[in-house]
């Protein structure tokens, strides 16, 4: 079957960037994700992780700085996923500036842990300045919010609201709110780019 350009199809572990962080000191920094990710995933799969930059974020020391996914998750079967990765297992990691603005797309009954930024934590690592467009649902299961800093899901009125981000270190050095198409925060090291756009 024919695929557009930029849509992948995989199972397992499956990310817009890496499949998963499994080295020490992996680091995803100034990367983004534009494209669709279509996951059709059997009844007998089990341990099925997705993200829109990663799968799994796994060793000591990884990052994932100044990035952003915008693209399109759709799933099908039981899976953890997240806008950003799909299992974060490791309290040694940082994740800093980072957001999804993807649309997520639960097809066919799909289920698990599934939210707009991270889909299952077994660890909490340090979660800072990270933001992820609604979806209707959270950024994160409930019981990792009391972790994170400056961190969650906001609706559209509330990433365009400035004040939303009075808290939020250094952040008239690491972003930037423009008027234009996208009027959310954006990474001055890594501006947003919409589908196609170099």
């Amino acid at each position: 079957m024919d695929e557009p350009a930029g849509q992948g199809r995989g199972a397992a572990y499956m990310g817009g960037i890496i499949g998963r962080m499994y080295r020490d000191k992996d680091i995803i920094e100034n990367c983004f994700v534009s494209g669709d990710l279509i996951v059709g995933i059997s009844s007998s799969s089990s341990n099925v992780r997705v993200g829109g930059l990663t799968s799994q974020v796994y060793r000591d020391g990884n990052i994932i700085r100044n990035s952003y996914f915008s693209g399109t998750i759709r799933v099908a079967g039981n899976v953890d996923l997240g806008g950003i990765a799909g299992l974060v297992d490791n309290k040694a990691s940082v994740v800093e500036n980072c957001y999804s603005v993807g649309k997520i797309i639960k097809v066919e009954g799909a289920s698990g842990n599934i939210y707009d930024a991270f889909g299952s934590m077994s660890a909490t690592p340090t979660i800072k300045n990270v933001y992820a467009l609604s979806n209707g649902g959270q950024a994160f299961a409930p019981s990792v919010n009391n972790n994170t800093t400056n961190s969650g899901t906001r609706s559209d009125s509330e990433l365009k609201a400035s004040d939303s981000y009075l808290n939020w270190n250094n952040f008239s050095s690491v972003w930037e709110i423009k008027v234009g198409s996208y009027a959310y925060p954006s990474l001055k090291s890594n501006p947003h780019k919409e589908k196609g756009e170099l």
